[in-house]
């Protein structure tokens, strides 16, 4: 049996101080709608050279992200002699991502060997298209999925719309859906994958003559499908999106000349197995919760009261559940964060603005883990969705400076319990306000005891496993379970001893 000094650092009771109102502030929040950011690190021209190497990485995460559902985070991390271009994701990244990289960055290092007074326009626009062609390739996976969820969930929808009741004034409406039966089907029959790279380039040319400019017309407010017409306008940009990522990685490479002399190599970085969330079963009533959420009383009544009103039927055994079944990853941007942290040499390819190039906006977690970390990394956008699936990232002994970065480590989830505690709390008066206020006797939902029984009621539907983030499980390691009957610290007013604490979180910290 290994011991828990070799495999865990931070207590099991700490863990589940942030993970169990994490799980709650899910719950109440899941069904909030995020407002992602916009691959592009900005709009402008002429920009600073410090903007132009983070739409260097953005870009590389972006085309990098094959297909649906690859996420993947990138830093470039500068060597005497070389520059590697960092890479951590979800999918499979040293079979297909890192191999496709070190063919495309060899390209970029043939560009610079021209002049930047040589790249205009007629050889700009050749090396362009060459190099869109080796993205759209490999993407091609990706992009026909963007294509079939236009083609089978929001086109039959807005295309009806916009040929209702037709006038003169609606000619546009008429080129529009012919433009897309030319372009959408083949001989009457939809495209196939293989098609993809036709249709982007066409794509391309229609929203850069301002032919999508017409769906805006349809997203007024009243309109019984806006939310299908702004989900078309965006679809149809994700079908040319990574053209334009290609043609901001020529432009980045260029403005970079300096700082991509040097050869450039892709390597990966190991991705984290997956291990249960460590939460106990028999801990997870609301009311237990909330004990040891609040030292003082009358702020837990006054929280229970409220979330008593509020909560969804079933919160308890959903929350038991999850701890059965969710998995817990360490995600992209933390790996790379993790992977600089433990650096004796070598660092950022500018150590002023440690950034980290991201397929999409990070999740609320690693936003707020970046925001507290010492090292100041730049930060970086978030969608604001609360993933059960994130986790710190593990720290081995082996690695430069680990036992400082463990202390780091520490101080950061304290500040994430605090935040999240602070979140849920805050949640859970703003939705207790908007309540009506009935009578306790009225109540059907009521908050179980904390005991070892989960006889709810009412009897909840079967909870879904919906993390923000893909849940991966690597197959490389079996979560093992160890045993720690020693370890009876923690506050002295929560009454919830260690002594029967169960550790879920195998592997947090090799020592």
């Amino acid at each position: 049996m290994v011991s828990r000094s070799q495999h865990g650092f931070h207590k099991p009771k700490e863990l589940r101080r942030f993970y169990e109102p994490l799980g709650v502030l899910h719950e109440l929040t899941m069904k909030g709608a995020s407002k992602p950011r916009s691959i592009f690190s900005t709009s402008a021209r002429g920009i600073s050279i410090m903007q132009r190497r983070r739409d260097f990485v953005d870009a590389i995460a972006y085309i990098g992200a094959y297909r649906k559902g690859c996420e993947i985070a990138v830093a470039v991390e500068r060597r005497p002699d070389a520059l590697f271009v960092r890479v951590a994701g979800t999918a499979e990244i040293d079979k297909i991502v890192v191999p496709f990289l070190n063919n495309l960055l060899p390209q970029l290092s043939i560009i610079l060997k021209h002049s930047a007074g040589d790249i205009k326009d007629d050889l700009n626009d050749k090396i362009l298209v060459h190099l869109s062609d080796m993205v759209l390739d490999f993407g091609q996976e990706k992009i026909f999925a963007h294509y079939m969820k236009i083609l089978q969930h929001i086109a039959p929808i807005c295309l009806a719309d916009m040929i209702t009741d037709l006038n003169e004034a609606d000619r546009d409406n008429l080129n529009f859906k012919a433009w897309f039966q030319d372009n959408f089907y083949k001989n009457g029959a939809p495209l196939l994958q293989e098609h993809m790279k036709p249709l982007a380039r066409e794509c391309l040319n229609a929203q850069q003559s301002g032919m999508f400019d017409l769906l805006r017309e349809f997203t007024y407010q009243g309109h019984k499908h806006v939310t299908y017409f702004e989900k078309f306008y965006k679809q149809l940009r994700k079908l040319s999106l990574t053209i334009d990522m290609t043609s901001q990685l020529l432009e980045s490479t260029i403005s970079l000349r300096q700082d991509l002399a040097n050869e450039m190599v892709a390597r990966s970085l190991p991705s984290s197995p997956s291990l249960p969330i460590p939460l106990l079963p028999r801990k997870l009533s609301v009311e237990g919760i909330a004990n040891r959420m609040f030292s003082n009383s009358s702020k837990r009544n006054d929280f229970l009261q409220k979330l008593q009103q509020i909560a969804p039927p079933g919160l308890s055994k959903t929350l038991v559940h999850y701890s059965q079944t969710v998995l817990t990853q360490v995600h992209p941007e933390l790996l790379v964060m993790n992977y600089f942290d433990a650096l004796s040499d070598g660092g950022f390819i500018d150590e002023n603005d440690k950034y980290i190039g991201c397929t999409k906006p990070s999740c609320y977690l690693c936003h707020l883990f970046i925001s507290y970390h010492p090292a100041r990394y730049s930060s970086l956008s978030s969608n604001s969705k609360i993933c059960l699936n994130w986790r710190l990232p593990d720290i081995s002994r082996e690695e430069y400076n680990a036992m400082a970065r463990v202390e780091n480590q520490k101080s950061i989830l304290q500040q994430l319990i605090n935040t999240i505690r602070n979140q849920l709390e805050e949640k859970v008066k703003n939705e207790w306000i908007l309540q009506p206020h009935c009578a306790e006797s009225e109540i059907e939902w009521m908050l179980p005891v904390d005991d070892d029984t989960f006889d709810y009621s009412p009897q909840p539907s079967s909870p879904q496993l919906t993390p923000a983030s893909p849940i991966v499980s690597t197959g490389l390691i079996t979560p093992r379970f160890d045993i720690d009957f020693n370890d009876a610290s923690g506050s002295g007013t929560d009454g919830d001893q260690d002594a029967e604490d169960v550790v879920l979180f195998k592997g947090r910290g090799r020592f």
